[in-house]
């Protein structure tokens, strides 16, 4: 009899483990991101065409009215400006004639009188005022790979010696793309 009851239950084991095992159903889903190379201004995600307010200032200083001097000066953004790019995002700029362009020329009109000569001046990407940034025309902003992005900007004037004493001013639009 003890082979039997040994047969037997070696048996019920077989039975046991051959029995169908109840499995749930499964499905597989994706997830999926798209993060897209762009620029913040001072830390902001901003829409096409968005007023920004003020980059900066372009200061030649002062000079007699009767000066002859050439006058350069590089323009120092505003402590509050800032742009972030993903490396690798071409970024380029363009800048307007300004409110007193004439002849192809940016001008710095008298502050308080509309009779006096307006001084021309020009915009330079380079501190050797080699590469001229023409109105309207895209220049493209050199990097280094990181993602600060700086924006430099010269400016010449020569002075004619035969200028209205007072102060001039021109105001520019500058469009940054990515």
């Amino acid at each position: 009899m003890r082979s039997l009851q040994g047969a037997f239950i070696a048996m019920g084991c077989a039975l046991y483990l051959s029995a169908p095992v109840h499995a749930d159903p499964t499905e597989t889903f994706e997830v999926t991101a798209v993060v897209e190379e762009g620029c913040l201004v001072s830390g902001t995600l901003h829409s096409p065409g968005t007023n920004i307010g003020a980059l900066g200032e372009l200061n030649f200083g002062s000079a007699s009215a009767l000066s002859t001097e050439l006058l350069s000066a590089e323009l120092v953004t505003d402590a509050g400006f800032e742009l972030t790019c993903t490396p690798g995002v071409e970024v380029t700029m363009q800048v307007n004639g300004g409110g007193n362009s004439s002849g192809g020329l940016r001008h710095l009109a008298h502050l308080f009188d509309s009779e006096a000569s307006p001084i021309a001046y020009r915009l330079y990407s380079d501190a050797a005022f080699t590469n001229e940034i023409s109105a309207g025309t895209p220049i493209t902003i050199p990097r280094s790979g990181d993602e600060q992005v700086t924006i430099s900007m010269f400016g010449q004037v020569l002075l004619s010696g035969d200028h209205r004493g007072g102060s001039y001013h021109d105001e520019l639009t500058v469009t940054i793309e990515w």
